[in-house]
């Protein structure tokens, strides 16, 4: 599987343990805090929390689109 042919790329084994509990518990507290409006910018559907602009929502989310594997596939895709 190649980012070019199917539009993503799985990364697997990027985030260590500790970054996606710190990431879910964080998400769950953005859930609580922003109530019926958490995600409101972008579709909702039923028995989801959906959430929008986690770049400015914690420093735990910025190895998202700082990890240099990540990186890789923004500057493969921009070039």
């Amino acid at each position: 599987m190649t980012l070019d042919d199917q539009g993503y790329l799985p990364l697997p084994g990027i985030l260590s343990e500790t970054q996606v509990q710190t990431m879910r518990a964080r998400f769950d507290e953005l859930v609580q805090e922003e109530g019926e409006k958490a995600g409101t910018e972008v579709h909702q559907e039923a028995g989801t929390n959906r959430l929008s602009d986690l770049a400015n929502k914690g420093a735990c989310f910025e190895v998202c689109f700082t990890h240099p594997k990540v990186l890789a596939c923004i500057r493969h895709v921009l070039g």
